[in-house]
């Protein structure tokens, strides 16, 4: 079996795992993937995106995605007010701007995009609807599920794998499954400390809700919540699990040091002042999802592109001659 393979059926593994305490416990859950296996993630995520130049053009191009990180995380805590939501606005704008870094070279034509993206995304920022998709889903929801399954699709399209289609077909039916079957979760209790701790997520939850058009009662909280839980932890477990398919953890010992003890300090802040430890996690896990921006449009441009070639290879076969 080989490698890739081995990480395909580890992850449908990994995806049914997840699933189970994100049901069974999905409030807690989510906790304890954001708090003790998020910092982690982010700061060995960030480590690779580094030695890969952040799959950007320009060496200084990743410097406006940590501006834009600072912006929003200082906006996020102390909003500027007036009718734009800021925050919204420059979430949106970052990340339009950031297909700018990944393709183009000239400085002018990634000035021209980014203002172009701001122009875009300013109106939207304006009314409520804009507000929700770009703040609360594209660096939460967004990232951790949609971007991940782009992930998994794009790596089975380029390997021709079978068990990678089939961990990318667990993958969407899962969420499904998560979130269209909503049994009563009356004898489910969320207790004060744990409803404390995952109040950072109570926007992006309502807004979900809203789009699957639940009606706020506990039932549909519960399920939203546990596809939130499921969504973030395996995430971080399928980022873990690549570990020999993209070498992460290949880097200098100094640096593997640091890791570490961020980590620690971050989980050691987190058990003595949960509510602060969740805070300054907060831009942490808001830098490692705008650097990643444009890897993400990378991906999604890479999984276009081997559409293509399967469709092309398809056309090839049927006009090809009958050998009998």
């Amino acid at each position: 079996m080989s490698t890739v393979t081995a990480v395909n059926w580890l992850n449908v593994g990994l995806m049914i795992a997840a699933a189970v305490p994100a049901f069974l416990l999905p409030f807690e859950t989510f906790v304890f993937a954001y708090a003790f296996v998020g910092p982690l993630h982010y700061l060995t995520q960030i480590s690779w995106l580094h030695d890969r130049r952040y799959f950007s053009s320009g060496r200084l191009d990743p410097w406006w995605l940590v501006v834009a990180a600072g912006l929003i995380t200082l906006w996020n805590f102390r909003p500027p007010g007036g009718p734009v939501d800021w925050t919204a606005a420059l979430v949106g704008a970052t990340f339009i701007a950031a297909a700018g870094l990944a393709f183009l070279k000239s400085p002018r034509s990634k000035l021209l995009v980014g203002a172009g993206a701001a122009a875009v995304a300013l109106p939207l920022a304006l009314n409520a609807a804009g507000a929700n998709l770009y703040l609360r889903l594209i660096p939460t929801i967004v990232h951790v599920f949609l971007f991940t399954g782009a992930f998994i699709l794009l790596g089975s399209l380029k390997s021709r794998s079978a068990s990678g289609l089939l961990s990318f077909a667990v993958f969407a039916g899962t969420a499904a499954l998560l979130l269209l079957w909503r049994p009563s979760a009356a004898a489910y209790e969320l207790s004060p400390e744990t409803a404390e701790r995952a109040y950072g997520m109570r926007s992006t939850h309502g807004v979900v809700a809203g789009m699957l058009g639940l009606d706020g009662g506990w039932d549909g909280a519960v399920a939203v919540m546990r596809f939130v839980a499921w969504a973030y932890a395996y995430h971080y477990l399928n980022w873990f699990s690549k570990t020999k398919v993209i070498g992460w953890h290949e880097i200098p010992r100094s640096r593997a040091v640091g890791i570490v003890l961020l980590y620690l300090a971050s989980v050691a802040l987190y058990l003595r002042d949960p509510r602060l430890g969740i805070d300054v996690l907060f831009f942490l896990s808001l830098l490692h999802v705008l650097l990643e921006f444009p890897l993400n449009h990378q991906s999604f441009v890479g999984i276009g592109r081997e559409l293509r070639r399967l469709a092309v290879a398809r056309t090839a076969r049927r006009a090809a001659p009958d050998p009998t």
